[in-house]
């Protein structure tokens, strides 16, 4: 019994930690897309639009399971793991949308967003490296 109170006690200390990661939006070094808004990247995310200041952009995510991927959902999405699975479920059942291509890594990321002219995808903002360009910042 003690164990678990000293477990929940380091789950309560260390929760507010690992929501305070900043998620950054990457695309290639060549994109011309530059400080992105979080309502147009909201927008490219769930399906709505093909498109962020009428630049072509081709979406990639992490597993809802993923860290950076519950934090993107809850700060640029404002939705739950729940939420954005209830919402892709209806969307594919219905043959109205298609989710973002799913990539398993912060790595796999930057190389999708890198290879591809039009892709953008998220990571914590600790991953970011020399191969794609940051064009927003979300807290």
């Amino acid at each position: 019994m003690r164990w678990m109170l000293l477990f929940c006690t380091g789950l309560f200390l260390m929760t507010p930690l690992m929501s305070q990661a900043d998620i950054a939006m990457v695309a290639s070094k060549g994109s011309t897309l530059s400080d992105v808004a979080q309502k147009d990247v909201r927008l490219l995310y769930l399906g709505k639009r093909s498109e962020i200041d009428g630049v072509a952009a081709v979406p990639v995510a992490l597993p809802f399971s993923h860290i950076s991927s519950l934090e993107f959902g809850e700060i640029v999405l404002n939705k739950t793991k729940k939420q954005l699975h209830t919402y892709w479920g209806k969307l594919i059942f219905t043959g109205k949308g298609t989710p973002p291509k799913e990539v398993m890594s912060a790595a796999e990321v930057k190389q999708w967003v890198a290879e591809n002219s039009k892709g953008v995808g998220y990571i914590n903002i600790s991953d970011v490296d020399d191969s794609v360009k940051v064009i927003a910042v979300f807290k």
